[in-house]
């Protein structure tokens, strides 16, 4: 099995390397359920302190004399002859470390003679044990020559964090594998990699393998239900053998045990007759719902629409019901994009394509490529306005316009549509239809575009960062500190760039024509603006095929933008643009 990292143990890594440090020790046994990550630990720990060795005992050995280490001086003679040449060996001025798996295994004679080892020689044991210390490392314990450490399970956040790092799962199945493996990384490289390790069933017996088979496939259950599916005396030792657990009259499985890792280690028939003894799981989930989202939008409370659409996607996430999870986070991610918050909208609708488990969903449809789509209504709409900013990201104004104008003939996008064609240079064109729809301030902000009005422009900008649309606010912040300077009033002007620019900071990177504007001067005619925005990029033959002028026209937009602009080329021109 490849390594897996090493997650949330600086703390019990910092305390080995403190043991190692005090002379008067000679060794750390780490104590703990099976599972938990012992042997890791130490190996780890072992790797940052000093040249090592290992010796790894089984239940298999335990009947030979020294069976456990012979292989760390293989030669003939008996175990006098042994440990002369494990002192030679290990005597020197260097501390070794000694890791040692599962001590409880240990033959008697190789538990005798590691005592004396680490006695004797510089030698530093790292033990690791889920059961009872052998008889002469336990009077080295009792002794304060060795010093015990025990490990627990991991915390939640360290295994959500492991679990994102091995997995590879949706939000779904990551909730489902931290819940599942309780802390235990065992646990989860078996639910990962589904590996063999039947030994938990095996270490059962007849009567209490029956409660645990119960268990995996009921994941849950009130004891008074348990116990009317099997013997009262077989629960009892399945919970005296550690391998269920009972909290509140409730059984469940105690980790590393769980539900799917024993279901795939039991066979078709015995799945198929314990659920038949079993009642239907409910699956009714309390939460908010999705109307409450949609109320919020069309107040323009966007701020209650994500308080909404993070609620919805924690229960649904916790309750594990995919499809609610991936309708919240897509409903999250509409929230996120309204607002200007371009990375965080894109990671929920990635998040809400891959619970969906579908090519063909709406949310999958807001990632990939607009022309790949050829959807109908509603959706045909958003399609239409990516394909509008996919435009405009190239410096394709016209067309961008074009494809917002076409969405506007869907209803429910229409105002949305409108406004996009608005921000774009549309402004004198929709801001009349806005009105006429209802949205005022929509209206007000394309009207206050289209006319440079700079104190309309400032209202707009406090509606929209009121209403949570951080990406609008910038963007008419910008434009209001554009019109002021026109006007010769600096102070305001320098005033809303600098709220601009703060409001764009929380817009994750998002780059629009009008934020842009801040950065060139109102001289410039609308075509030379777009040759401008191209021409760090492209060179003038690739900007007029883009466009569809001539590379001609092309030289004599951006020698005209270059004049008003008192720049000397594309050199300059990217030092202006930040490109």
């Amino acid at each position: 099995m490849a390594e897996w990292p090493l997650t949330g143990r600086v703390g019990e890594l910092a305390a080995i390397e403190a043991a190692f440090r005090r002379p008067h020790l000679t060794g750390v046994l780490l104590t703990g359920a099976w599972g938990v990550g012992k042997s890791r630990l130490a190996q780890e720990a072992a790797a940052q302190l000093a040249p090592a060795e290992r010796v790894t005992a089984c239940r298999a050995l335990q009947t030979i004399p020294y069976g456990a280490i012979t292989h760390l001086s293989p030669g003939p003679g008996d175990g006098r002859a042994l440990l002369s040449r494990l002192i030679a060996r290990f005597r020197g001025p260097a501390r070794t470390v000694l890791v040692v798996d599962d001590v409880h295994f240990l033959d008697d004679a190789s538990d005798a003679l590691l005592a004396q080892l680490v006695t004797a020689c510089p030698v530093f044991l790292i033990g690791t044990t889920g059961g009872d210390v052998p008889e002469a490392l336990a009077d080295l314990w009792n002794s304060g020559r060795i010093t015990g450490l025990p490990i627990t399970p991991l915390p939640g956040d360290a295994m959500a964090a492991l679990v994102d790092r091995v997995a590879g799962a949706d939000a779904i199945d990551r909730h489902r594998l931290t819940r599942l493996s309780g802390g235990n990384p065992l646990a989860l490289r078996a639910l990962v990699d589904n590996g063999p390790y039947g030994r938990w069933l095996d270490k059962a017996g007849p009567a209490a393998r029956q409660v645990v088979e119960v268990l995996a496939c009921a994941e849950a259950m009130p004891m008074s239900l348990l116990e009317t599916l099997v013997e009262p005396a077989a629960v009892e030792a399945a919970e005296r053998a550690g391998l269920i657990r009972v909290d509140a009259e409730r059984a469940c499985l105690a980790p590393p045990l769980s539900g799917p890792l024993v279901r795939r280690l039991l066979t078709t028939s015995t799945l198929r007759r314990v659920r038949g003894l079993l009642p239907e799981k409910p699956t009714d989930h309390p939460g908010p719902d999705t109307a409450e989202f949609e109320a919020c939008l069309a107040r323009k409370d966007l701020h209650g629409a994500q308080e909404l659409a993070d609620r919805g996607y924690r229960e649904s996430v916790a309750a594990e019901i995919r499809e609610a999870a991936a309708t919240w986070a897509g409903l999250r991610g509409r929230a996120e994009a309204m607002q200007g918050r371009v990375r965080s909208a894109a990671a929920s609708f990635r998040e809400a394509a891959a619970l969906t488990r579908s090519r063909k969903c709406e949310w999958m449809a807001e990632l990939a490529d607009p022309c790949d789509h050829p959807h109908t209504g509603v959706l045909a709409a958003r399609i239409a306005l990516r394909r509008a900013w996919s435009h405009a990201a190239r410096g394709e104004i016209g067309r961008a316009i074009e494809c917002c104008l076409a969405a506007a003939t869907e209803k429910e996008a229409e105002a949305t549509a409108l406004y996009d064609a608005a921000r774009l240079g549309a402004a004198s064109a929709v801001h009349a239809r806005l009105a006429e729809l209802g949205h005022a301030d929509e209206a007000m902000a394309a009207r206050a575009l289209a006319r440079r009005d700079a104190d309309a422009l400032g209202r707009a900008t406090d509606a929209f960062e009121q209403q949570g649309r951080l990406l609008l606010a910038a963007e008419t912040a910008t434009a209001a500190a554009h019109a002021h300077r026109r006007a010769g009033h600096h102070k305001p002007a320098t005033l809303f760039q600098e709220r601009a620019e703060a409001l764009a900071q929380r817009c994750e990177g998002a780059r629009t024509p009008l934020l842009d504007q801040g950065r060139l001067p109102s001289q410039l005619t609308t075509r030379e603006r777009e040759v401008v925005l191209l021409a760090p990029s492209l060179t003038s033959p690739q900007i007029a095929a883009r466009l569809g002028l001539s590379p001609r026209t092309v030289s004599n937009y951006l020698q005209s933008a270059y004049d008003k602009l008192g720049l000397a080329g594309r050199a300059e021109l990217r030092v202006l643009l930040g490109t």
